[in-house]
């Protein structure tokens, strides 16, 4: 314990520097009984609205004003004071740290816990007991100017990318593209494609350069690597699962050279809970500092606890939103519609699809939702490749365009999603304004 230090916060804080140090100063952080008690004394003056000064913490700690004017005195180095100040919180941090491990280890001592589920325990104690030593700050305008001026000069000097994009240019150009701490979830009915263009996404942004964490709780590493492997190396995803000729050999151990140094890490573990999930991110993070993004699929397979569903899911979304702000990364969440939609006779999802899915409207940033107008009406066009295009629609969106639907192309067997040419779009618009007309005649 370095007494000086706490004196000299004192001090200072009684001489005029305390405007400047009331947001993040905190009586627990003085280790000196007596620095503690004018500590707790400067804080009941400063929630009364008064001024802090020798006299009125002298009054409330009970000190004679002769004593507080001789603290007043050792006053000096200003500009040091709130340096000082964030020396002695980070040393709170670090016995409270110590703390935590000293109570862990008697909570581990015995447990009927698995290791890993003591290690998701331990983790999230620890995150805790740190935002409660964090206490809670304000950022002035002032500060919020520096820090949007560091940012914008980072983003000029090509340190950090604009925004990330997707795979699709106009889906890039509708959305905005992607930052740090967004959640994005891609909603569909079963069979439309979500994993599909989660992993064709996936691809492209590691391709890029950007690292990230596949969670599949529906499948595991081998059709994972089966659709990345049809998806890199454009072979047949049926093909894959017998014998191969002597080209699609070559296309194949191309595509596994090309995924091996893919910068991306997948959880294939069925049945994890959404802190497990957590816990594994910051793992993650803690191995990769330049983990950039999480992808979990799906919402409905994150195990759950307790019998409130939809409160559950809720929570869920949340944490995982939370998580995108902790890590400073983006999160897609996969996530399954309703079997309302299949009531209906215009199948096309829509927002309302969600509502049984806890707050996730509330708390996505981009809500993205797939269409397949062929799997429900297979040979509705006049050329095959019609039952392919997947209508990829931007539901909700923070900070950019929504409405209208992007007409992309589902190549099923490569596992691929690309725009569709602009004739195929005619002949798909064409064909879908028939059956309109169809349907309003019928």
């Amino acid at each position: 314990m370095d007494k000086s230090v706490e004196w000299h916060v004192i001090a200072n804080a009684i001489s005029g520097v305390w405007p400047q140090i009331a947001p993040v100063f905190r009586a627990e952080h003085f280790q000196d009984a007596d620095c503690r008690m004018l500590a707790e004394a400067i804080k009941r003056v400063d929630s009364e609205q008064d001024e802090v000064t020798p006299v009125t913490v002298g009054k409330a700690a009970g000190y004679d004003i002769s004593e507080m004017i001789a603290i007043a005195k050792n006053a000096s180095m200003r500009k040091q004071t709130l340096k000082n100040v964030e020396f002695l919180a980070e040393n709170y941090r670090k016995r409270v740290i110590e703390t935590t491990v000293k109570e862990l280890h008697e909570v581990i001592k015995g447990s009927p816990l698995t290791a890993k589920e003591l290690l998701v325990r331990a983790q999230q104690t620890m995150i805790e007991a740190l935002e409660d030593a964090g206490g809670l700050e304000t950022k002035s305008m002032g500060d919020v100017t520096e820090n949007y001026f560091e940012y914008r000069l980072k983003v000029e000097n090509g340190e950090l990318p604009e925004t990330i994009p997707f795979s699709m240019p106009n889906l890039t150009y509708k959305t905005g593209g992607l930052e740090q701490g967004n959640l994005v979830v891609l909603a569909a009915r079963p069979s439309m494609g979500k994993t599909a263009l989660a992993l064709n996404e996936i691809y492209s942004w590691t391709k890029k350069g950007y690292r990230g964490m596949f969670v599949s709780l529906e499948q595991q590493e081998i059709p994972i690597a089966r659709r990345l492997v049809a998806r890199i190396g454009r072979i047949d995803s049926h093909k894959l699962r017998g014998k191969l000729g002597t080209d699609e050999k070559a296309q194949e151990g191309a595509a596994l050279s090309e995924m091996r140094e893919l910068p991306l890490s997948l959880v294939d573990k069925r049945g994890l809970d959404v802190d497990q999930i957590l816990s594994l991110a910051r793992l993650e993070k803690h191995k990769h500092p330049g983990l950039q993004f999480v992808a979990v699929d799906h919402l409905t397979e994150i195990g759950i606890h307790g019998d409130n569903t939809h409160k559950e899911i809720t929570k869920i979304v949340k944490k995982l939103r939370d998580l995108a702000g902790e890590l400073g990364i983006w999160v897609l969440l996969l996530c399954q519609l309703n079997r309302g939609v299949e009531g209906r006779d215009n199948k096309r999802p829509a927002m309302s699809d969600l509502r049984e899915s806890g707050s996730i409207e509330e708390h996505a940033d981009v809500v993205l939702m797939l269409y397949r107008h062929g799997y429900y009406h297979p040979g509705f066009g006049s050329v095959p490749e019609m039952d392919r295009i997947t209508e990829l629609a931007v539901k909700k969106n923070r900070e950019g365009e929504m409405g209208g639907a992007l007409i992309t192309m589902f190549d099923m067997p490569h596992m691929r999603f690309y725009e569709a040419t602009h004739e195929h779009k005619s002949i798909y618009q064409e064909a879908i304004r028939g059956a309109r007309r169809k349907d309003t005649k019928s």
